[in-house]
C-alpha cells in the first residue's frame, strides 16, 4: 500500500531546546500516522507553550494544517539530594 506507519512523536527521543529552557521535559506516548510519501512533506510538529506547575504546554502535530494529534509535555522531576535531620545538625556544627 502506498500508506506507512511514520513515527512522529518519539517518547523516548523527545528533546525541547536547552537554549530556550533549562529544565528537562518529556512526553508519555509516542505518536504513529499513516501518511503517504507526499503528505510526509506537509507534516509540521508546533509546540505550544502554556507552563503551569509540571507542564510546559503541548506538542502539536499538523497535516495539511489540520491538527491531528497532540501530547502534553511533561517537566521531568528533579530529585532532590535528602538531607537527614542528624546530617543537618552536623553540618551546622562542622560548617560543612
Amino acid at each position: 500500500s502506498k500508506y506507512q506507519n511514520v513515527l512522529l512523536l518519539d517518547k523516548n527521543n523527545f528533546i525541547v531546546s536547552k537554549q530556550l529552557f533549562k529544565e528537562d521535559y518529556y512526553i508519555k506516548e509516542s505518536f504513529y500516522y499513516p501518511l503517504t510519501e507526499e503528505e510526509r512533506k506537509n507534516i509540521e510538529t508546533k509546540i505550544i507553550v502554556d507552563k503551569k506547575d509540571n507542564t510546559l504546554g503541548k506538542v502539536v502535530i499538523i497535516l495539511n494544517n489540520k491538527e491531528i494529534y497532540n501530547e502534553i509535555i511533561y517537566k521531568k522531576d528533579v530529585k532532590k539530594e535528602k538531607i537527614s535531620f542528624f546530617d543537618k545538625i552536623k553540618r551546622i556544627i562542622f560548617n560543612r
